[in-house]
């Protein structure tokens, strides 16, 4: 088993392109409420806006619920969760790959879709939300010249309803997994199209980047294979589980600093929310090839490792918890739980550690993690830290205390990211905690 620990630059559910910019038009996808106006920049991240031009719209998607807005009541750090919403899941997912002939991973690509059904992996991953087995159909190779990046919403729905042999007509539990050629775009995402009929077609878009000079490579420790397989992991179990993201979608953003550190915007779903952790991709043994860990709402009301499937051999979860009794502004106008610091000034905090079994001592450590939905160094460098111990066991309380240095002249408002880490030999849990200005 090979786990792989990284501070990632860049989300695996997000695509580079370059300006996302549609024609004009209706959103036929309303899946919820119209967006705030003061809400509106935190919901243009990358990967709404490539949704958004997949699907040929003029909008984001519509959030179905808002951020709080005003500061938090006063109490412990809550619980984060990636809330049910009402929308399907996918009870009986059917995998339909669409791979461009001249992968250099051809034989590596089929080898995953043909283990990934049968796997551990894939209950381990989703069936808390409803989600049944998956099956995976015969891979499709498409001929022809492949789909503009801003079309490609309406190229895999003429697809799915040509009649194509071996290709099957679109319904409730398909997803089309689209494997674009080299040159085609950076990353990954899934989304939905509707047709007149009113029948959604899900599909994913997963890019293989050793093949691309021109997109800057996220998570360096993994190797161009394990990138794609992790991010086709991450993004079917997405599809699976919010495939018009509507069902489990939207992380408690406004009261969890664990989901504002993890999200630029509050539209964060299950695999997002473990994407950044240290231990976030492992070879599973039943798969054969890097997966990704997918976010447990039981495990973490619990009081456990909330990314599973837990890793094998994985020993008791240990971590430590920021107690935040104040709510900072992480955008204009939106406000979650977390810590003020202003320029030029220091607060401490009290943070809690445990544990849900034996374990040792371990140590503790804090830092600031620059914006995980950009390529970007952390240009702001604003805080360090320092602990009154900086080790413990389950039930101390330790204090963290943050110093905040005046930002360089004409920095913009940012939110500052936080990962407390804790550390036990070679095995490292990380919390999250926000910092804001006011």
């Amino acid at each position: 088993m090979r786990t792989i620990h990284v501070r990632a630059a860049l989300a695996l559910g997000v695509v580079m392109v370059a300006a996302c910019t549609t024609s004009s038009g209706k959103d036929p996808n309303p899946v919820g409420e119209a967006r705030s106006a003061d809400t509106g920049s935190a919901a243009h991240s990358l990967k709404a806006q490539l949704r958004t031009a997949a699907a040929g719209l003029d909008a984001p998607p519509r959030r179905t619920t808002s951020p709080r807005r005003g500061p938090p009541r006063s109490g412990p750090s809550d619980v984060p969760a990636v809330p049910y919403l009402g929308g399907p899941v996918m009870t009986a997912p059917k995998v339909v790959p669409v791979l461009f002939p001249g992968n250099p991973y051809d034989a590596q690509l089929r080898d995953f879709f043909q283990k990934l059904p049968g796997s551990a992996y894939w209950q381990g991953a989703t069936a808390e939300y409803g989600v049944g087995p998956l099956t995976t159909l015969p891979v499709y190779e498409p001929t022809g010249a492949p789909p503009n990046p801003y079309s490609i919403g309406t190229w895999i729905a003429a697809l799915a309803t040509s009649g194509t042999p071996g290709v099957p007509p679109p319904d409730a539990n398909t997803v089309y997994v689209i494997m674009p050629p080299a040159g085609w775009g950076c990353g990954g995402y899934h989304y939905f199209y509707t047709l007149p009929s009113g029948q959604n077609v899900a599909f994913t878009v997963n890019t293989t980047f050793t093949v691309n000079t021109t997109c800057p490579v996220p998570f360096p420790g993994l190797s161009s294979i394990d990138r794609l397989t992790a991010g086709l992991s991450h993004e079917i179990a997405e599809s699976a589980t919010d495939p018009l993201i509507n069902a489990y979608w939207g992380a408690n953003w406004a009261m969890s600093g664990w989901a504002s550190a993890a999200e630029t915007a509050p539209e964060g779903e299950l695999a997002d929310m473990c994407e950044f952790q240290p231990n976030a991709f492992y070879v599973d043994p039943g798969v054969g090839h890097m997966v990704s860990r997918i976010w447990s709402n039981q495990a973490a009301a619990g009081g456990h490792d909330p990314c599973r499937p837990l890793l094998p051999g994985a020993g008791p979860y240990f971590t430590a918890d920021p107690i935040l009794r104040e709510g900072t502004r992480v955008q204009p106008g939106i406000y979650a739980r977390g810590v003020t610091v202003a320029p030029g000034t220091s607060v401490t905090i009290p943070v809690v550690l445990r544990s849900d079994g034996p374990v040792g001592e371990w140590q503790l450590s804090a830092e600031e993690v620059p914006n995980p939905r950009t390529f970007a160094p952390d240009i702001y460098n604003e805080l360090s830290f320092s602990w009154d111990e900086a080790s413990g066991s389950a039930g101390d309380t330790r204090y963290l205390t943050i110093t905040r240095t005046p930002p360089p002249a004409g920095n913009p408002f940012v939110l500052l990211r936080v990962a407390i880490n804790s550390t036990l030999g070679s095995v490292t849990h990380t919390n999250w905690l926000v910092v804001g200005v006011e």
